[in-house]
């Protein structure tokens, strides 16, 4: 075997780790009833696991942010053309500003639907001005 081949299969082993990680989650009851959990089971399934936090930041982030620079060159180069076609604001969104969003905004590690309930959770924060006590911040 060359170092190559190893590489790629640390590397597809490594990505299979934090896929799986995704779908498992720890309980939070722990045989104990819900007056007496130590975490809101909402937080322990919508905070990520570790393999997913370093998955992000070793193969994640480093693709998004080389898309995003990618994104930022298009744009650039079929700027004259968007300005044409009166939508030079939704090729930026679609073309920056959604990409830098996810390699530089979202949480680490967090999916979709973990972003969209921190951020509902913060909103509500602000909203009723008392600060959630969480294990976990972000």
């Amino acid at each position: 075997m060359n170092k190559r081949h190893i590489r790629q299969c640390l590397l597809a082993g490594f990505f299979g780790l934090s896929m799986i990680s995704f779908s498992v989650r720890a309980t939070a009851d722990g045989g104990m009833d819900d007056t007496n959990s130590m975490f809101d089971t909402d937080e322990l399934q919508n905070t990520p696991s570790l393999i997913a936090m370093a998955g992000d930041l070793l193969l994640a982030r480093p693709i998004l942010a080389g898309i995003t620079l990618v994104g930022t060159g298009l744009f650039v180069a079929t700027l004259p053309f968007s300005a044409a076609g009166g939508n030079v604001r939704e090729a930026a969104t679609v073309l920056v500003k959604g990409p830098a969003e996810q390699a530089f905004v979202r949480c680490l590690g967090c999916t979709a639907t973990q972003e969209r309930w921190r951020k509902e959770r913060e909103a509500k924060e602000a909203q009723t001005g008392i600060k959630t006590d969480t294990a976990v911040n972000y």
